[in-house]
């Protein structure tokens, strides 16, 4: 799925130079969702696939990862857009806290 239908959600989306390493971006994306959940997605050289240009990313409940739910147990790395886009739509699915 595209990360479009998922843009309403999307609070905050940084964008900077990787202060380690040149010529690199450090991207960070975060979402809040209805329901009380939340996803953090970032790329960067130190995230699961961050050097490659993919995706990391962790289900959050407020400020906190959350390691107890169907999406696993553990943040999920190498994600390209589609894929980041497939697992926001389940992480919205999520059954609410709210």
């Amino acid at each position: 799925m595209e990360l479009e239908p998922m843009q309403e959600y999307l609070v905050s989306n940084v964008e900077r130079p990787c202060e380690m390493r040149e010529n690199k971006t450090h991207r960070q994306r975060t979402y809040r969702f209805p329901n009380g959940f939340g996803a953090s997605a970032v790329s960067t050289h130190f995230s699961y696939g961050g050097r490659e240009g993919l995706w990391e990313v962790a289900v959050m409940s407020g400020d906190d990862i959350r390691y107890d739910t169907v999406i696993g147990d553990d943040v999920v790395g190498f994600l390209n857009d589609d894929e980041l886009g497939d697992i926001l739509v389940r992480i919205y699915a999520l059954e609410g806290e709210s």
